[in-house]
C-alpha cells in the first residue's frame, strides 16, 4: 500500500529548495494540522522533510516528518502510490 510510496520519498534526495524552511516553519505547520500550502504539493513537501529523518532533534524528526508522512499517506491519501 503507502509503503513503496514512503519509501520513494525517502530514497529521493530533496530538491534544492530556494530558501529552507526554519524549524518553526516546520513547527507551524504542525501546529496548524499540516496543511498543504498553496502551491505545493505533499509529495514535495516529504521530499523537502527528507533531512528532516536525520535530524537529531526529536522535535523535527518524528512530531514533523514521521507525523506529516503519516498523515499524508496514511489517513489523507493525498500522495499517490506509483
Amino acid at each position: 500500500m503507502g509503503g513503496s510510496v514512503a519509501s520513494a520519498a525517502v530514497a529521493t534526495p530533496a530538491p534544492l529548495a530556494a530558501q529552507a524552511r526554519t524549524r518553526a516553519e516546520w513547527i507551524a505547520l504542525d501546529t496548524s494540522g499540516f496543511p498543504v500550502p498553496p502551491g505545493q504539493s505533499a509529495a514535495s513537501l516529504l521530499l523537502e522533510m527528507n533531512p528532516l529523518l536525520a535530524s537529531p532533534d526529536p522535535v523535527l524528526r518524528h512530531d514533523m516528518a514521521f507525523s506529516a508522512a503519516e498523515k499524508w499517506i496514511v489517513r489523507d491519501k493525498i500522495v499517490a502510490d506509483g
